[in-house]
C-alpha cells in the first residue's frame, strides 16, 4: 500500500468514522475540522509506527500536517533523510 492510501485510510477510519465524504489530497484537514491538536498527536504516533519516521517537536507545524499531500511529502522527506 502506498503512503497516500495508508494515510487516507487511517484518517478516514480514525477521524471520520469511515465516511470519506470526498476528502481531497490537497484539502485542509484542519479547516474541515477532521483533525485538531489531539488528532495531530494521534497522527504522529501512527506515522512513527507505520512509516518508521521520528517526528521532532519542531516539525509539529501545520505545514507538515495540513493535507494528505503534505503529510506524504513530509513522510517521504523523513524516510530519505534516514537513509
Amino acid at each position: 500500500m502506498d503512503i497516500e492510501t495508508g494515510l487516507r485510510e487511517y484518517i478516514v477510519n480514525k477521524f471520520m468514522q469511515g465516511e470519506e465524504s470526498g476528502l481531497l489530497d490537497d484539502e485542509s484537514l484542519f479547516d474541515r475540522g477532521i483533525i485538531d491538536s489531539l488528532g495531530v498527536l494521534k497522527l504522529v504516533a501512527f506515522l512513527e509506527e507505520q512509516y518508521g519516521v521520528c517526528v521532532d517537536d519542531e516539525e509539529l507545524i501545520p505545514e507538515n500536517f495540513e493535507t494528505i499531500a503534505l503529510l506524504k511529502e513530509f513522510i517521504e522527506s523523513k524516510q530519505v533523510a534516514a537513509r
